[in-house]
């Protein structure tokens, strides 16, 4: 968050703004695991302040319609949200533009997803280092006219969603618990995405135990 920090604080008024509205975009989807829909069309009358909590009730689909969450009935979930989300957000609405959305356009209408790649997410990484050479159809990589590599960006801004689910699981969180909070209709859904990365200390001590046992019957 350093460099959007920076970024958020550059000389540049208007940037400056765009970038402290980026952050705040990053941020929420990094301590969320909301979708980018959901991101997109959270209103701040779903952000409550006081109880540090984020009421997912609707999205915004890729024509920037604004509709209720319709994937499954646990997509209505509630999400608590740490103190250091809950200032930022607390910043951006003072300088928001008073419209009903969090992170709406000058017109109030949702943000499409490619502006937020292409103006946010695509230039954080890059200038972050985050990227891959760029290829061409022998595999040699593509140059500018000044010879420069090409790259480009290693991650979709999806990824934000499965930074947050890793995160809950490398924090003990079980399987219901990142369903709930992911707005999983199935539990067998956060398995197959998610199932890797729990650790069960006492299965694994139990495989170990039966292991033994079975050392032992065969001398």
């Amino acid at each position: 968050m350093a460099e959007l920090d920076t970024l958020g604080a550059q000389p540049n008024v208007q940037r400056a703004k765009a970038w402290r509205r980026y952050r705040a975009i990053i941020a929420t989807a990094i301590h969320t695991g909301m979708r980018a829909s959901e991101v997109r069309g959270l209103p701040w009358a779903a952000v409550d302040f006081d109880s540090g909590k984020i009421h997912v009730r609707q999205r915004a689909d890729e024509n920037g319609d604004v509709a209720e969450v319709t994937k499954s009935e646990a997509g209505y979930r509630s999400i608590p949200i740490p103190a250091q989300l809950i200032q930022l957000l607390k910043q951006w609405k003072l300088e928001a533009g008073g419209h009903a959305l969090v992170f709406a356009t000058k017109s109030g209408e949702p943000m499409s997803l490619p502006n937020i790649y292409n103006r946010a997410w695509k230039p954080l990484q890059i200038s972050l280092g985050l990227t891959s050479p760029l290829l061409d159809k022998n595999g040699d990589i593509q140059r500018d006219d000044e010879g420069k590599p090409l790259v480009e960006p290693l991650y979709n801004f999806h990824l934000l969603r499965h930074f947050h689910a890793s995160m809950l699981i490398a924090d003990n969180a079980n399987p219901k618990e990142v369903q709930s909070e992911m707005g999983h209709s199935d539990i067998k859904i956060t398995y197959d995405l998610y199932g890797h990365l729990f650790v069960d200390e006492e299965a694994d001590k139990r495989r170990q135990q039966r292991s033994e046992r079975l050392a032992n019957l065969l001398g």
